[in-house]
């Protein structure tokens, strides 16, 4: 048998004709001696060659798959291909088939961009041939993916087996026949382009939203930092290093992105809009994904066209905000364009290479702290953008709240009135102040909507998803907020000693945060920091609001529910409530709306049956939820509770913290402290974990984010496993505080 050493200890074999009983033992001693002679290597079959397999080979495949030698059998006939699938193989290992010779004219082609070219040779077909750098494993995982997104609801198009078109890789994608390039179709009806660019937004979103993947792909910074390492154009080791800190700085929005987003790519059909490919998908930023359409996009070099697209991509028609998107887009488009020309331009043209070089320092390196200051300002607009879901089915009424959520309503209050007529949905706008539109067009008379139309209120926007309306609303950046401890210190026996240091972090409108930490890490220390119940030297702002010069005038926006309540057992709920209510709402309050108060807390927490009961006969849990209702009652900004889920099951925790979860709603802060966190981590948006360094004592952010960057950063399943981490060896832990402190304090 013959074979070749491949790179990394692989070894590639060529059987040919048969094997069967005959010779199946034989090829087996060959296989085995090539191992001997190369003991660290593994093997791939090429198949390309071999007709037939009986089951004397399959079980010289399975030794070998067995023994750890074989990785993989490539270039499979599709006669051999069958033998392998309905015995089972395909399960076992991975086998590629053969991909199979196309060719294509010219007259065929209906699109192209940088990664290649479209082609429809039959009605009900088109192909992409890629451009020679491309990865055939990335094609792969693409007609996986589209198998993948069709099962989320998304629409692609059915992709099919990679094949060849001369010396490049092609993939065919079934598509009905009417449908048309988004190119094709922004360029003949320009009338229409911002319906057509509403729906690409909306699109673009499904994938970031909807799409499911068991593991996740290649981040697409890490891939252009990559890049930007191996460039041979000049930059020195510094210059690249500073271009891939920009990348690393961008929103970082936990999605799927498209690398190769081009109007080419993107088809329409039936008036919706399909992607074709889906082979360079990753994980990363918007902003990489926007950058791609800049390049790629000839139909939308205008700046109008742009901006309409980013207002449905971002919903935001704020210009100064706007100014920021394409500011940052416009630092970036420069770098990728230059790792695109080092990926296809032969190395002897240096001037082209240069060119691009000198713009990327011309553009970007020379106003570096500019760039990463507009990065920052991007991020902090970035996660003010909030998208929630209410589920329908026939009709539905709908109006905004005071804190600006999509709430059920009835017909004489309704702003919207949605209803289904047979397979058609409509909309009708009631009595509001707010401006009601339809795919940017005002609103005014009973209007039919397809999946993926945006019907606006004010800057709330909502989308017509299959099952639900998916609404997304801005939060009030104003009402943030900041948190910049220095330093807290307490005296005892006339020594300082040092509480907290160095603790930094905002927090938005519409968060339900948890804050952990071992023994001593000074939970309960920050919480009294922040709330002003004790000083420290800090600044805490809300609002434009300084909590210690103006305690006075923001005292009544802050609450605080302790572990411990301080109800009376002989009153009943309804005056526990009433009495509440009586003490912190202002005195000028009508009779009415105190009334309302105090019914909808009873509402909220599930007590209105109860509320003729007296408290010292409520259950653990009803208790609960009434000592939180009478810090709620006041309607607070901020509401922090000591763990309110102690000495409950699991299912009432849950039930809880579910409540909570509802009371935060779109402008309320929600600070949690929780022992068993772990059982309802994904309630909330942020984690804080303190953590008790060895150096000084002192309580320290070893992490502030969101749960799921929590677990990676320390590398860490569970919430309970990072602090065992981060607890002292005293406590059951593996006192590593002071590294996480420090790993912390240099990525922040």
């Amino acid at each position: 048998m013959k074979y070749e050493c491949r790179e990394n200890y692989l070894i590639e074999l060529f059987p040919e004709g048969r094997i069967e009983a005959s010779n199946a033992d034989l090829n087996k001693d060959q296989i085995m001696k090539i191992s001997e002679k190369y003991p660290e290597s593994t093997f791939v079959i090429n198949a390309d060659k071999l007709n037939y397999i009986s089951s004397a080979g399959l079980r010289m495949i399975l030794s070998l798959k067995k023994k750890g030698l074989l990785e993989k059998i490539i270039n499979v006939q599709p006669d051999v291909y069958e033998i392998l699938n309905m015995t089972g193989f395909t399960g076992l290992m991975t086998i590629e088939k053969k991909m199979q010779m196309q060719q294509y004219s010219e007259k065929m082609l209906i699109s192209k961009d940088f990664y290649g070219k479209f082609y429809r040779p039959d009605p009900e077909n088109i192909v992409r041939v890629y451009a020679g750098f491309t990865d055939i494993e990335n094609i792969r995982r693409g007609v996986e993916y589209s198998k993948t997104a069709l099962k989320c609801g998304i629409n692609v198009a059915l992709a099919y087996e990679p094949s060849y078109t001369g010396n490049q890789y092609s993939c065919k994608f079934s598509i009905g026949k009417q449908s048309r390039t988004l190119d094709e179709l922004l360029k003949k009806d320009p009338e229409k382009k911002e319906h057509y660019l509403c729906r690409l937004a909306i699109l673009l979103k499904s994938l970031h939203e909807d799409m499911k993947v068991e593991e996740r792909p290649q981040d697409l910074d890490e891939e252009y930092c990559r890049q930007i390492r191996s460039l041979k154009n000049g930059l020195t080791d510094d210059e690249k290093e500073k271009l891939c800190k920009i990348i690393k700085a961008l929103p970082d929005a936990n999605r799927l992105i498209l690398k190769d987003f081009s109007m080419a790519s993107i088809m329409m059909e039936e008036d919706q809009l399909y992607f074709t490919d889906l082979s360079m998908v990753y994980w990363g930023s918007p902003v990489l994904e926007l950058t791609s359409m800049y390049l790629n996009g000839d139909t939308v070099r205008e700046k109008r066209d742009r901006d309409l697209f980013l207002h449905y991509y971002f919903f935001t028609d704020d210009e100064e905000e706007l100014d920021i998107y394409r500011k940052v887009i416009s630092y970036i488009v420069p770098v990728i364009k230059m790792i695109r020309e080092q990926a296809v331009l032969e190395e002897k043209n240096k001037k082209q290479q240069s060119k691009a070089v000198e713009e990327v320092r011309g553009q970007i390196l020379q106003h570096y702290s500019e760039v990463i200051e507009s990065i920052n300002t991007l991020n902090d607009r970035f996660e003010n953008m909030v998208r929630c879901e209410i589920p329908y089915e026939d009709t539905l009424f709908v109006k905004v709240s005071d804190r600006k959520e999509v709430v059920i309503s009835s017909e004489s209050d309704a702003v919207l009135k949605i209803s289904r007529k047979g397979k058609r949905v409509s909309v009708k706008a009631g009595k509001t102040d707010l401006s009601v539109s339809y795919n940017g067009l005002p609103m005014q008379e009973e209007t039919f909507i397809s999946v993926g139309d945006i019907v606006s209120i004010g800057d709330i926007y909502i989308i017509l998803e299959k099952e639900a309306l998916a609404y997304y609303y801005r939060k009030n950046l104003k009402e943030r907020l900041f948190i910049d401890i220095k330093e807290r210190t307490a005296t005892r026996l006339l020594k300082k000693k040092l509480l907290l240091k160095n603790i930094h972090m905002v927090m938005n409108p519409g968060e339900m945060v948890l804050l952990v930490g071992g023994s001593g890490a000074g939970k309960t220390t920050f919480m009294n920091a922040v709330t002003g119940y004790e000083k420290a030297d800090a600044t805490i702002r809300k609002g434009g609001l300084d909590f210690y010069q103006d305690y006075k005038k923001i005292k009544h926006k802050i609450a605080f529910a302790p572990q411990q309540d301080l109800l009376r057992e002989e009153d009943s709920v309804y005056f526990t409530l009433r009495n509440a209510a009586q003490i912190g709402l202002p005195s000028d309050i009508a009779e009415e709306d105190r009334e309302k108060k105090i019914q909808e807390t009873l509402e909220i927490f599930g007590l209105a049956d109860m509320k003729e009961d007296k408290v010292g006969t409520l259950s653990g849990g009803q208790r609960k939820r009434l000592s939180i209702g009478v810090e709620l009652i006041t309607d607070p900004e901020l509401f922090f509770l000591d763990e309110p889920d102690s000495g409950l099951d699991g299912v009432m925790a849950r039930s809880l913290m579910e409540d909570l979860r509802k009371i935060t709603g779109h402008e309320r802060i929600v600070v949690v402290i929780s022992h068993s966190p772990d059982r309802v981590i994904d309630l909330f948006d942020k984690v804080i974990i303190l953590a008790k360094s060895e150096t000084d004592g002192a309580g320290h952010l070893a992490f502030y984010g969101k749960p799921e960057d929590a677990r990676e950063f320390f590398g860490s399943s569970s919430i309970e496993a990072i602090l065992k981490k981060v607890n002292r060896r005293s406590e059951g832990g593996e006192g590593r505080a002071d590294e996480f402190i420090e790993k912390y304090d240099k990525r922040t």
